[in-house]
């Protein structure tokens, strides 16, 4: 109520014209600076895209090197391989005939002391026979110590 009565209600506001221009220039200067950002942004992404191809490829060379640098060492190793695959070869063929040898060495051990066995088999008197249980009786009645059987001593 008060302001009623003051008046000042009454009064006429007004805006200034440059009022008007410094909104538009300043809409003008808002949409400039987005196309410019924009333009800085397709730059900056064709630069980063220019890098990483350019990083891409110094890795394909990188990796051709390594790769015929890797077939080098594989060759080289090859051809040392071929030279020690003969030499292997050779100790494969010696090991073979020593074997071979040790082999037969151990038979004719074997068959040599099956022999010296036979003969000291046969040798044995008959005492030893029977306490290795190995006497055969020639008859029937031989066939249990007859002391066993001596009812005059007793048992």
């Amino acid at each position: 109520m008060r302001l009623a009565a003051d008046g000042r209600s009454l009064q006429h506001n007004s805006i200034n014209e440059n009022f008007a221009d410094i909104i538009d220039s300043l809409y003008i200067a808002e949409r400039q600076s987005k196309v410019e950002l924009e333009e800085r942004a397709k730059i900056q992404r064709s630069v980063d895209y220019k890098q990483y191809l350019k990083k891409e490829e110094e890795l394909r060379k990188a990796a051709l090197e390594a790769r015929e640098e890797y077939k080098k060492i594989q060759e080289e190793e090859n051809d040392e391989d071929e030279d020690e695959d003969g030499e292997a070869q050779e100790r494969e063929e010696f090991r073979y005939h020593r074997m071979r040898e040790i082999e037969r060495d151990e038979r004719m051990k074997k068959v040599g002391g099956e022999r010296k066995k036979q003969i000291k088999k046969d040798e044995r008197d008959i005492s030893e026979k029977v306490a290795l249980g190995q006497a055969q009786p020639t008859n029937q009645e031989m066939m249990y110590d007859q002391r066993l059987f001596d009812n005059a001593a007793g048992l």
